[in-house]
């Protein structure tokens, strides 16, 4: 994906917290952060009862299991 001009050119990128039977995309959101790129994954928002974007900023402060 890092090699694909969309990726290149994207200033955002919206990844996802994979279950164990997915896609590893951490190191994903490691490459995106370290471009300089803003980061964001999906957090359940219980008001709303829906997800919203949210951006990351450090992965190992901000990120806990979750719906």
């Amino acid at each position: 994906l890092r090699d694909q001009a969309i990726w290149q050119n994207a200033g955002t990128v919206l990844l996802f917290s994979p279950l164990p039977d997915e896609a590893d995309v951490w190191p994903l959101l490691a490459a995106t952060l370290a471009a300089g790129k803003t980061a964001a994954l999906p957090r359940f928002d219980a008001v709303s009862n829906d997800y919203l974007a949210c951006r990351v900023l450090n992965p190992q402060t901000e990120i806990a299991p979750g719906q």
